[in-house]
C-alpha cells in the first residue's frame, strides 16, 4: 500500500499529497481522524491562498511536474531579456516554446541527478557573476535588476543550474569519445590552408529547431515574429540569448568567422548575398530555422602560424640530367614501390644503407621556410611516419619521409584554436543527439 501510495503522490504532486493522507487517515485511530481532517482542511485553504493557477500542471516529464507557475515565470524573464512587449498575444506566441525550453531543462537536470552531478550555489553565483560582468553589471546587480521588475530570481538560477549541469555531462561525454588525434587537426590546418583567398564571414546566427509536436506553422510564426522585432531595433544578440536553441547563443549567437564548407549550401548563399551588418529573413533548413547576421566578410588569410621545424629522412633515386625516359620511368617506379612499401623512418633508414647514395640520408630540425619550396610544399602537411609521393628534382627522384615535427609557440597556440574549435563542433552535437534521445525516451504530457 505504501508503495502505490508514493508513487501516486510522486506522479500528481500536491493532488497525491492530498490522496495519500486520506488514505492514511483511514488507518488512525478514531481520536486522530479530527485532526488529520484539521490539517487536510488547512492545507486546503493555504492553497487557495496562493492561487489556482500556480497549481495548474502545464506538463508533466516523466515523474516530474511543470506548474503554470513556472512557465509564466520563465515567460515573465525571456519578455524582459528580449526585449519583446509583454502582453496577452506576445504571450501566447511564445508559450509553447518555452515550455518546450522547460520540458528539455527538466530532462537535463533530471539526468544530472541522475549521473550524480550536483551543481553548488557557488558555481551558479560564478556563473551570474560572469553574465553580469560581459554586460558591464556591477556584481549582484543581477538579482537587484529581476527583483525590481517583479520577477522570481529562482526561475533565473534554474536555468543557470540546467545549463551547469549539461555543460558537464557533455564534457564527460566528450571525454569519453576520445581525444583529437593529430591527424584531425592536421586535416583541419589543411582545409584552412586550402581555403586561403576564398571568402569567409564572420556571422552571427538564431536557431530555432522544428518542435515535432507542434505545426510547423507555430515554428514560422515564432521566427518571423522574432525578426520583426530585431528589425525594429531589438539588440541582436539580446534574442539570440533569449531565443536561440544553439550552442552560439551563450556567445549572442556569435559564430565567428566561418567558411562556406562550413554552412549548409542554403545557408552559404544566402549569407554569400548579404551586406556587412544585414539581417537574413527566416532561412528553412533540414534541422530547423535561421535567422542571420554578416557582421563582416574577408578572403581568408589562412593560418597564421609560427615557424615549424622537422626532421627528415630522405632517398634519392638519382638521375643524370640527361637520363633517358626509360630510366626516368624505371626510377620513377621504384621510387613508387618505396613510397608504398616504407613504413617508419626505421624503414626509411635500412633502405638508405642499401642504396649507399651520399645525398640520402637525414635532415635534422631544419625549419620548413629554409627548404627547397617543392620539398616544403610535400612535407609541411605529411603525416608524422608516412611517406611522401616521388619528388622529381634535378639530382633525381625524391623520397621523404617526416620523423618529428616540432612547433614554436604561435603555431602551438594556433593548433589549440584549431582543436578546441573541432572540440566545440563535436560538443555541440553531442548535445542535440542526447537531448534528443532524452525526448524520446521520457514520458512527456503538455497540457493546454
Amino acid at each position: 500500500m505504501f508503495q502505490k501510495t508514493a508513487k501516486w503522490k510522486s506522479k500528481f504532486g500536491l493532488l497525491g499529497m492530498k490522496i495519500s493522507s486520506s488514505c492514511v487517515c483511514t488507518k488512525i485511530k478514531t481520536n486522530l481522524i479530527v485532526s488529520c481532517a484539521l490539517v487536510l482542511l488547512s492545507l486546503t485553504f493555504a492553497f487557495s491562498a496562493i492561487g489556482q493557477s500556480s497549481l495548474n500542471i502545464v506538463a508533466i516529464v516523466n515523474d516530474e511536474i511543470i506548474s503554470d507557475y513556472d512557465l509564466q515565470s520563465r515567460i515573465d524573464f525571456i519578455l524582459f531579456s528580449s526585449g519583446l512587449p509583454n502582453n496577452p498575444n506576445e504571450r501566447k506566441r511564445i508559450r509553447y516554446r518555452i515550455l518546450n525550453n522547460l520540458i528539455n531543462q527538466k530532462l537535463m537536470l533530471q539526468q544530472a541527478k541522475q549521473k550524480k552531478i550536483n551543481v553548488s550555489r557557488k558555481q551558479i553565483g560564478e556563473f551570474i557573476g560572469q553574465v553580469e560582468k560581459q554586460n558591464g553589471m556591477l556584481k549582484g546587480n543581477m538579482a537587484k535588476l529581476l527583483n525590481k521588475n517583479n520577477m522570481d530570481t529562482l526561475t533565473y538560477e534554474r536555468q543557470v543550474e540546467a545549463k551547469i549541469a549539461w555543460g558537464q555531462i557533455i564534457r564527460n561525454k566528450l571525454a569519453k569519445s576520445g581525444e583529437l588525434d593529430e591527424e584531425n587537426i592536421n586535416a583541419q590546418i589543411r582545409l584552412i590552408r586550402n581555403y586561403k583567398g576564398r571568402p569567409e564571414y564572420l556571422v552571427a546566427e538564431i536557431f530555432i529547431s522544428f518542435d515535432a509536436g507542434r505545426s510547423d506553422l507555430k515554428d514560422q510564426e515564432l521566427v518571423n515574429r522574432l525578426y520583426q522585432q530585431i528589425k525594429g531595433g531589438t539588440p541582436f544578440g539580446q534574442v539570440a540569448r533569449s531565443f536561440s536553441e544553439s550552442a552560439s547563443a551563450a556567445r549572442n549567437g556569435n559564430l565567428g568567422w566561418i567558411r562556406e564548407d562550413q554552412l549548409d549550401p542554403n545557408l552559404a548563399k544566402i549569407i554569400s548575398n548579404l551586406q556587412r551588418d544585414e539581417l537574413s529573413v527566416p532561412v528553412k533548413a533540414p534541422d530547423g530555422y535561421y535567422i542571420l547576421l554578416l557582421k563582416n566578410k574577408r578572403l581568408a588569410h589562412g593560418l597564421i602560424l609560427g615557424e615549424t621545424s622537422v626532421s627528415i629522412q630522405q632517398i634519392l633515386l638519382p638521375l643524370k640530367n640527361n637520363a633517358a625516359k626509360s630510366e626516368v620511368q624505371a626510377q620513377l617506379t621504384l621510387a613508387q614501390s618505396i613510397s608504398r612499401s616504407v613504413q617508419n623512418c626505421k624503414d626509411m633508414e635500412a633502405l638508405e644503407k642499401e642504396i649507399g647514395n651520399p645525398k640520402t640520408g637525414k635532415i635534422l630540425g631544419v625549419k620548413l621556410s629554409n627548404l627547397l619550396p617543392s620539398i616544403r610544399k610535400a612535407t609541411q602537411n605529411l603525416d608524422i611516419g608516412k611517406a611522401s609521393n616521388p619528388i622529381r628534382s634535378k639530382a633525381g627522384i625524391l623520397i621523404l619521409m617526416v620523423c618529428s615535427r616540432t612547433f614554436d609557440e604561435d603555431e602551438e597556440k594556433a593548433r589549440r584554436r584549431v582543436a578546441q574549435y573541432i572540440s566545440q563542433r563535436r560538443a555541440e552535437l553531442i548535445s542535440r543527439r542526447e537531448l534528443l534521445d532524452l525526448r524520446r525516451s521520457a514520458f512527456i504530457e503538455t497540457r493546454e
